[in-house]
């Protein structure tokens, strides 16, 4: 199973990305072609971050509502990456990994599951339950930080934990979140983090051939 964590911001960037998702149909095609199979959890982004932001502007500062208001973002791209992608996705978006799923289908789609946790920690999740050591992480930069603000190929789950915040707040923009990533350190799971408009890229990196971006591990 290969593990797709699609940001929100990859499919909608103020207006849908048409391109990048005729191209990513294809690319999912191709997978499937080889015998692969697929799970894709998609982000809500901009999309989510702009709701809460108008929500922020009453006041409303509980994160139970905030958090909800993101999962409805990435409800409709799921939806929307389930039409395109037709019959050979599981005929439903699926909300959590512990879903009854029909496992001959070769392209799952999962959105956000429930306040508290982003998609990545989703993510995450859906690699523990097919037994799965990399999510590919699509996102709008191309390498991770480090400490010294140095673009970097290689970062331990430590290392990384070390420069991001440590809990966990809607609308939180980072690489891969930090209860994501501290579950993904547990679990052994490394998250390959590059731009996601780059499917040649994803390509190489999903070979273990050199790729531009960064590895947690």
């Amino acid at each position: 199973m290969l593990v797709f964590s699609v940001g929100g911001s990859i499919i909608n960037q103020n207006k849908i990305n048409l391109e990048f998702l005729r191209e990513f149909k294809d690319f999912c095609f191709d997978i499937i072609n080889n015998k692969e199979k697929i799970a894709i959890i998609t982000g809500g982004g901009s999309v989510a971050r702009e709701y809460q932001k108008a929500a922020r502007e009453f006041n409303i500062d509980n994160n139970n509502i905030l958090d909800k208001l993101g999962i409805k973002a990435t409800k409709i791209n799921a939806e929307l990456l389930l039409s395109i992608l037709g019959d050979l996705a599981y005929n439903t978006v699926l909300e959590t990994p512990n879903d009854d799923i029909d496992e001959n289908k070769q392209i799952l789609i999962f959105s956000g599951w429930k306040p508290g946790w982003s998609t990545d920690y989703v993510s995450v999740r859906v690699s523990e339950r097919f037994n799965a050591k990399r999510i590919f992480n699509l996102t709008n930069i191309s390498k991770v930080y480090n400490k010294e603000k140095q673009n970097v190929d290689k970062l331990t789950w430590d290392e990384y934990l070390e420069i991001i915040e440590n809990d966990w707040k809607p609308g939180m923009n980072t690489p891969f979140d930090p209860v994501a990533s501290k579950k993904a350190r547990d679990l052994g799971i490394s998250v390959f983090v590059l731009k996601g408009t780059d499917l040649y890229n994803l390509k190489q990196a999903i070979k273990g051939q050199k790729f531009n971006g960064t590895i947690i591990s």
